[in-house]
This record gives C-alpha cells, sequence and structure tokens, in this order.
C-alpha cells in the first residue's frame, strides 16, 4: 500500500494516525489556550497549516466534527462546574 492522501483520508494506508489535542476545562478558561484552540478548528489551522507541514487535511465531515468539539469544550468551560 503506497502512502498518499487518498490512502490516508479513507484508512487503507496503515500507518497513519490522527492528531488530537486533549484540554481540561481549566486550560481551556484561560485566553491564550482558547485563542490556541480557535487557531488550530480555523481553516488557517485546519487546511492551510496542516498541508504547509506535509501532512494530510482531514475530510470536510472530520473538519466539522473537530470544531463542534472544540465549540463544545468553550461551551463546558465557560459553564461553572
Amino acid at each position: 500500500m503506497a502512502p498518499s492522501a487518498e490512502t490516508v483520508i479513507d484508512g487503507s494506508y496503515p500507518l497513519s494516525r490522527s492528531l488530537y489535542i486533549y484540554v481540561t476545562g481549566e486550560a481551556m478558561a484561560k485566553h491564550e489556550v482558547q485563542a490556541f484552540v480557535d487557531l488550530y478548528v480555523s481553516d488557517a489551522g485546519l487546511t492551510e497549516a496542516v498541508g504547509g507541514a506535509g501532512y494530510v487535511p482531514l475530510p470536510a465531515d472530520r473538519m466539522d466534527a473537530t470544531r463542534q468539539a472544540a465549540t463544545a469544550a468553550e461551551g463546558s468551560a465557560a459553564s461553572p462546574s
């Protein structure tokens, strides 16, 4: 199996994997962390920076899921526990 954008996206290339960030609610409440997450889930982060670094950008449905998860985390960080 040769590595290509297509084989990475469809999961058939066995050596590819997704990259994740995990941010606690406490950290998400900090302005600088929030700014990083906002950049990470922006078009500049998810497409331009990823492609510029030589990685394969996520398909549109996974970008949407990533953005939804970030929005949910922002909401939980803003809510008192």
